[in-house]
Parts: structure tokens; sequence; C-alpha cells
């Protein structure tokens, strides 16, 4: 922001940047600096204000200058180069008027193609019309403002301000006993106060007051439009037009008007609030973005490699160039952006150095940035900013698996413990003994032949009547009740073993023998961790010592 350095400059600019931080919670604005211009300021001091604003990478001015030095402004800025393609220059209704003034050429104007203004809007009427007939019938000998055909807005409202103040003073003329006595100024005069006609030296009337409500309610018609003010003292409906300048002359974009906001150009209608096109610096209709890179700066950006970094992520090749999906996605973001911006990688060796070492000098500005497989910690958010997580990752404990190797030939035994395999063994000849005991007297298939094949009969029973059903007939009623309580038996202990075979093959395998940190700490493990990242402090701030 430029303003000049006087009442009409600091008065203008902080009701600006008050509406502007306003809107800033709506829209993304950012000041980057303001700028005080000297009214009586040399070309040369105005080359060096615009050199520093170059250097500080700005592409969007507002001007609010009413002085001269407008001109000068424009010229330099236009020489530096900084009114082409890419930068933005607002002008506010002082410095347009300065730029419709007579001594401006049009060639001068044509060097400022595509700069934004505002300017009050005076529409078209009878008594305008009149005015300017009555301005071209002067003579330009007597009256040497008059050999132009334009006339400035301010003029236009100078003028009919004196007719408001004079009208003002003819209706308190007739009123009874109205009196405007003077003081004289107040002494002692100040220390730079000038000759007799500086307004410290002059006198004060007493019926200011008076006459401010009498110019309150003042209303008239001007050559401006109608006149009248409202209990504040702002003149009622107000407007302005947005002007856009195209080679030697402004065009009118639309207008903003009191209690409506902007309203476009043809219809004058508060619903409808879209301007006309506008031709930006470059004459062009590219719409500026709003920055720019400072020439010949590149970002340099550090790119991790070495062990501690996983390939996928960050790989630098032979040739020197970098891969992997950081790589990648930082490449797809800065080829998005709406306008270049040069950026080199740097390789970064974690030979000799770790993560930390690298989050500390981006920080030291060494780098101006990093990219790589870097985790968020809150200790490195502290001193550096990270873009959105794009990835989720996460610190694990690596533990042997103690398990028998499932491939083992003897990894059937694993299911049941030898206690029990011994008992299985021993239900088996148990309920053969009973079951030969109960029908070998009344049934040939357990009773028939020499007592070792009665034996290995009832043995074969009950051993095969896990897996099948037996050809052998069990006759008696007790046999029966014990053949029922085995079968249900052999259910129980088959289904056991399937569910622990199915475990140790799979669930046990997937389980490590230590699930936690705190199991780790407690049990004094010795514990490993991948050299130059993060997991160093975490485990010793977990209390692992070192």
């Amino acid at each position: 922001m430029i303003f000049s350095d006087d009442e009409f400059g600091h008065n203008g600019m902080d009701s600006l940047t008050n509406i502007l931080m306003a809107k800033s919670q709506q829209l993304p604005l950012q000041f980057s600096n303001k700028v005080a211009l000297d009214p009586r300021a040399s070309q040369e001091g105005i080359k060096q204000l615009l050199r520093a604003m170059q250097s500080s990478e700005t592409s969007v001015f507002v001007v609010h200058v009413a002085s001269t030095n407008v001109l000068f402004l424009f010229e330099e800025a236009q020489r530096m180069g900084l009114m082409s393609e890419g930068y933005v220059w607002i002008s506010t209704e002082g410095s347009i008027s300065h730029l419709m003034g007579a001594d401006v050429n049009s060639t001068y104007l044509s060097t400022l193609t595509g700069m934004m203004g505002t300017r009050v809007a005076i529409r078209d009427n009878p008594r305008l019309q009149e005015f300017r007939r009555s301005w071209k019938a002067l003579d330009p000998k007597k009256y040497p403002g008059a050999a132009t055909d334009t006339v400035s807005p301010y003029a236009l409202l100078g003028y009919d301000a004196m007719w408001v103040a004079a009208r003002a003073l003819h209706n308190l003329s007739h009123i009874p006993g109205a009196r405007f006595p003077f003081r004289p100024p107040r002494s002692p005069l100040p220390s730079d106060a000038g000759g007799s006609t500086d307004f410290a030296r002059l006198n004060v009337s007493r019926g200011g007051i008076t006459l401010l409500e009498a110019l309150a309610k003042t209303q008239m018609e001007g050559i401006i439009g109608n006149i009248a003010f409202d209990k504040n003292h702002d003149r009622v409906g107000v407007s302005y037009e947005v002007v856009n300048l195209l080679a030697s002359k402004f065009e009118t974009l639309g207008y903003w008007e009191q209690g409506k906001g902007l309203v476009a150009l043809e219809s004058h209608d508060s619903s409808n609030s879209t301007l006309k096109p506008a031709v930006w610096p470059g004459n062009t209709s590219k719409f500026p973005r709003g920055w720019l890179p400072s020439k010949g700066k590149a970002l340099r950006i550090a790119v991790p490699f070495g062990p501690a970094t996983v390939a996928q992520y960050v790989n630098r090749t032979p040739d020197g160039n970098f891969t992997g999906f950081c790589v990648e996605v930082f490449q797809r973001a800065m080829a998005l952006l709406p306008y270049p911006v040069g950026y080199s990688l740097v390789p970064y060796d974690f030979q000799s150095n770790s993560y930390e070492d690298l989050v500390r000098s981006v920080a030291d500005k060494e780098f101006d940035g990093a990219i790589g497989d870097i985790t968020v910690t809150a200790d490195r958010a502290q001193t550096v900013d990270f873009t959105q997580p794009f990835m989720e990752s996460g610190l694990g404990l690596v533990v042997p698996v103690l398990q028998g190797d499932p491939t083992n030939p003897w990894a059937f035994l694993y299911p049941f413990t030898a206690s029990m395999w011994a008992l299985m063994i021993a239900s088996i000849f148990f309920t053969a003994a009973v079951i030969w005991y109960l029908e070998h007297n009344q049934n040939l298939d357990f009773g028939g032949g020499p007592y070792h094949h009665q034996l290995t009969t009832s043995l074969w029973f009950a051993f095969a009547s896990m897996v099948r059903s037996q050809e052998q007939h069990v006759g008696t009623v007790l046999g029966r009740f014990v053949v029922i309580s085995w079968l249900f038996v052999v259910l129980i202990v088959t289904c056991s073993y399937t569910a622990n075979l199915t475990s140790i093959l799979t669930v046990n395998n997937l389980t490590p023998p230590v699930q936690s940190l705190a199991a780790v700490i407690t049990s004094g493990s010795v514990v490993g961790y991948l050299n130059g990242s993060f997991s160093e402090q975490h485990l010793l701030g977990f209390g692992v010592r070192r």
C-alpha cells in the first residue's frame, strides 16, 4: 500500500486498512507493507521506494496519493517493469483524478494500461450538460483552465460544494437574529504557522455548529445529481465507478452504490454484481495470482537418502536424480501452482547425519524445505512447519517368533501336551477293556477266538471309532452306554485338537511374544533402532536405557 504522507493519505489509508482487515476473515488477504510517500519526494526518492517494494516480491499495489507525485510514481513503476503482466495496480479516487488532469497526455496514459481504480460516479443530467456548454464557452485567454474539455470529478464536486455552502448561508440569513461573530486565533500560534493566509492565523467563527446544521439540512439538485445528507452528515446516494485504464482512456466496468455494493454496468441491479471483464497490466485478460517469485532465486529443497530412508519413498539413482513416492508428490504439487517457482533438489546424506539434523537445517534456513519420509513429531513441529500428512506411519517393535517351526513333521503333536496324549492313550485302552468285558460273553465280535484276538479287536474298535463307524455290533445296554459316552468324549477331543492345530499353524505365528513397549522396559530387553531416525529419542523418552 502506497499512500501520501499527509492528512489525506493517513486518514484514507487507516479507513482502507480497517475495511480490508475485516474482509480478511472471508478472503485470503495479506498485507506485506505500507509505505508513506512524502508529497515533496524527489524522483530519486520514488525510485528507492519502488526498488524496496520490488525486492520484497510485492505484486499488488494499492495507491492512495492525491499529489502530483503520483504521476512520477506511475512513470517510474512503468520504467522498472512493475506495470508488466502479473502485477496489479489499484488506485483510489485521489490518484485517478490526477491521471484525468489536463496536463496528462494520452501517450503517458497508454503506458499504464491495466490499472484499476474508482472515481465518483456522476451521471449525465441536464444541469451537467448546461455546465459543460458554459465551460466550453469560456475564453481560454481570460480563463486558462478552460483550455481543456475535461473537468475532473473533484472540480464538479467543488462547484456543487460552493453552491451548497451558499444555499446554507442564504437560508441562515433569513433567520431573525442570526449572527456569525468571529473570535481571534488562539495564542501562541504554532511554531510552524506561515503567513497571513495560514489557517492558524484566521479568525474562527462562533457559529460553526449552526452553519454545520444548516449544511446538513440543505437539499438541492446540483450538476452531480441530487445532494442530501444523512444524520451522520454523510452524503446520501453516493456511488462510484469501477474503472479500468485501457490505452489512453478510462473504461467503466461497473458501479459501487451505497447500500447495494457492486452493481453491473448494464442493469444497475443490485442482484447482478458481475463487472465487465478487466484488462490487467501487460495488456492481458489473464487474472493475476497476486504473488511473484523473486527472479533468479530458486528454492533449495533437501532430499534425504541413505540407509535410514525407504527406497519406495525416496531414492537416489546412480545418475544423481531422485525418484520415489514423496518426490513425485512434491513435483506434482509444484506443477499445479499457477505461477512458476524455481527449485533445486539438494541431496542430504544420512551417512553422518540424522533426521533431527535435517529438521534443524531447515529451521536454520540452510534449506528452504525438505521432502521425504519425514515423520511429524511434536518436537519437530515446534521448529518447522509441515504439510498436511499424506501418509500414515507408526513406530513398531520387531520381535522373534518363539513358536516352533510349523513345517516340523512332529508339528501334529503340538496341540496337546504329553500328559494329554498319555491320558488319551490310557482312555483308549480303558474303553477297549470295558467294551470287551461287557460284550465278550454275549457277542461273538468281541468274544470269539483266542484272547489276544479279542483284545486287539476291542482296541481297534475303541481307536477307530474316533474317525469312523465300526462293523462290530454292541449288543448289551451297558456296552451301548459306554460307546455313547466314548463317542461324546471323542467329539470334544477332536474339535479341541483341530482348533489348537489351526491356531498353532496361523494365529500363534501372527502374535508376537512381546506385545507392548512396557513389556520390553519391564523385562530389560535389548532394543535396537534405525540409526538416524527419531526412534532413539522416542525410546529414551519412554525410559529405555541407552
